[in-house]
C-alpha cells in the first residue's frame, strides 16, 4: 500500500508541472486554462459498521486535490484528482495509507467506475440551448415535463463515490429544422444502469403562429437496469428486501407542452403527461411559467392508479431504489388516487441568488405516506463579500406535513459553505442521507469535511 501511495503522489506532482502554464486568449475569444490545488480533511462511512462492536463508524482521511480546468468558448472540461490518505499506527511505527477505493481496481469494470469520474465534467452550452452536452457529475437531470424524470442526481454518494454521467440535448432548430429534437440522460456511463431519452416534435413549427408554432409533443422512455446497485454497495438492506438480481425498471409515456403566454412580465405554459409503469399508470396536467422575469411557478393535478409512482426518477432516487422497485413490481401495495404538486422559486441578481421549493401530496384521504417536500437555496459569489453557499433538503414518504418532526427520516440533506480570501477558498461540506433498512444510529449516513483550495491561475 505504501508503494501505491508513493506512486500516486509522485504521479500527481510529475503531472502538475505540465499544467502550471497559464494561457488566455488576449483577443477575448473565450479561451482560458486554470489549475486549483487544495488540501482538506474528509470522513467516510465505515461499510462494516454495525454498532454492535468496537469498529469505528467513520474513517477520517487527509485530502490532497488537483483540479485543472480548460474553457474554450462554450466548451469546458474540468478534472478532479483527489488523494485521500492518512497515517495509521502499525507494528513498525506510523504507516502511510491511501484510501484504496479511490485508485485500486480489480477488473475493467472497476477501472471505469474509478477512473472515468476523475473527469469532473465536460460541458458544451447550457440547458435550453439548441445543443447542450454535459458529462460527469449531473445533479439536475430532467426529461420533458418531469413526470418520469425530474431533478435526478448522480451525486448522492459523494464524496466516497463520484459517478460519471451524460446529459445530451439537441434541438433541430440548430439545423434550421425546428420540427424535431431530443433530450437524453445516462446516470453512469461506466455501468449504464439508469438512462432515458425523450424525442419531441413541433408539429406546427412551419405555421408561423406565435405560440402554436412552439407547441411540443413528445415521448419518453427511461430504464434502471440494476435497481439494487447502491443498496448492495453501501446500504444495509436485508437480502430478502433486495430486488431480484435480474430486476429492471422500464417506464414510458407521452407528453405535450403548449405556450399560452410569452411576455417578459408573464409567461405561461399548459402541459400534460401520460405514463405507464409495470403495475400502474398515471396522468398529469398542469400550468407553469415565470412572473416578472424572475419568479418561477407551477401547479399540477395528478391522477394515479394503484402502485404508480410519479416522477419515478427524482432527486433522491438512488437512496430509495429498492423501496421503489417493490412498489413498481407490486410486491408492496401503494394506493392510487388524485394528487397535487406545486412549485415556487425565484432567481435574483442575475441568478446569483436562487431559491426553489416544491411539495406534493394527495387530494383527500389516501392511506400511506404520500407527502414530499424539497427546497434548494443557493447564494453565489458576489452577493455576500467572501461567502457563497448552497443548501438542499429533500424529504420523502411523509404521512403529512406535521411529519416534519421526524425531519431526518427518509431525508437527504446537503450543504456547502464556502469562504474566499484572495485566490483561496475554504469549504465546509455536510451530507446526510437516510438508510431505511439500517438499525439504530446507523440509519443516518453522514459525511462531512473541510476543504481548502487555491487557484494558482
Amino acid at each position: 500500500m505504501k508503494k501505491i501511495g508513493a506512486l500516486v503522489l509522485t504521479s500527481l506532482f510529475l503531472f502538475a508541472p505540465g499544467i502550471f502554464v497559464s494561457a488566455e486568449d488576449p483577443s477575448g475569444g473565450g479561451f482560458s486554462l486554470g489549475l486549483g490545488i487544495g488540501i482538506g480533511v474528509q470522513n467516510f462511512p465505515n461499510p462494516a459498521y454495525t454498532g454492535l462492536g468496537d469498529e469505528p463508524k467513520f474513517y477520517t482521511f487527509q485530502t490532497l486535490m488537483l483540479a485543472p480546468e480548460l474553457v474554450l468558448g462554450k466548451f469546458a472540461v474540468g478534472l478532479d484528482f483527489k488523494l485521500n490518505y492518512r497515517f495509521t499506527a502499525g507494528a513498525s511505527g506510523d504507516r502511510f495509507e491511501v484510501r484504496e477505493e479511490d485508485w485500486v481496481v480489480g477488473d475493467f469494470q472497476e477501472f471505469l467506475d474509478v477512473y472515468l469520474p476523475k473527469i469532473q465534467y465536460i460541458r458544451y452550452g447550457r440547458k435550453g440551448d439548441p445543443i447542450f452536452a454535459k458529462l460527469g457529475t449531473i445533479e439536475d437531470a430532467t426529461l420533458g415535463n418531469g413526470f418520469i424524470m425530474a431533478g435526478y442526481s448522480n451525486a448522492l454518494y459523494l464524496p466516497e463515490t463520484r459517478i460519471f454521467g451524460l446529459s445530451l440535448d439537441i434541438d433541430g432548430a440548430l439545423f434550421d429544422f425546428p420540427y424535431l429534437g431530443f433530450e437524453s440522460f445516462a446516470a453512469n456511463l461506466a455501468r449504464f444502469d439508469v438512462f432515458g431519452a425523450r424525442v419531441f416534435t413541433r408539429p406546427l413549427a412551419g405555421t408561423g403562429l406565435p405560440l402554436l408554432s412552439r407547441m411540443q409533443v413528445g415521448g419518453t422512455v427511461a430504464m434502471d437496469r440494476d435497481p439494487r446497485y447502491f443498496a448492495e454497495r453501501y446500504d444495509n438492506f436485508p437480502p430478502a428486501l433486495l430486488p431480484p438480481s435480474d430486476a429492471s425498471v422500464l417506464i414510458y409515456g407521452a407528453d405535450f407542452r403548449l405556450p399560452l403566454l410569452a411576455g417578459d412580465l408573464l409567461s405561461l405554459a399548459f402541459f400534460g403527461d401520460g405514463v405507464v409503469q409495470k403495475e400502474g399508470s398515471g396522468a398529469m396536467t398542469g400550468l407553469g411559467g415565470r412572473l416578472a422575469g424572475f419568479v418561477r411557478y407551477g401547479a399540477q393535478m395528478r391522477f394515479m392508479q394503484d402502485n404508480f409512482i410519479p416522477t419515478y426518477f427524482g432527486a433522491s432516487y438512488d437512496l430509495f431504489r429498492p423501496d421503489q422497485y417493490l412498489v413498481y413490481d407490486g410486491t408492496v401495495e401503494k394506493k392510487g388516487g388524485i394528487g397535487w404538486f406545486a412549485s415556487l422559486g425565484f432567481e435574483a441578481l442575475a441568478d446569483k441568488i436562487v431559491f426553489t421549493t416544491s411539495a406534493s401530496g394527495p387530494l383527500g384521504a389516501i392511506e400511506g405516506n404520500y407527502f414530499s417536500w424539497q427546497a434548494l437555496f443557493e447564494v453565489k459569489e458576489g452577493v455576500v463579500p467572501g461567502f457563497f453557499f448552497d443548501l438542499l433538503y429533500d424529504k420523502q414518504n411523509m404521512a403529512g406535513f406535521k411529519d416534519f418532526q421526524r425531519w431526518k427520516e427518509d431525508a437527504l440533506i446537503r450543504g456547502r459553505v464556502n469562504y474566499r480570501t484572495g485566490p483561496a477558498i475554504i469549504s465546509l461540506v455536510y451530507n446526510l442521507r437516510y438508510d431505511p433498512a439500517a438499525v439504530g444510529d446507523n440509519k443516518w449516513q453522514v459525511t462531512s469535511g473541510i476543504e481548502s483550495r487555491i487557484a494558482l491561475f
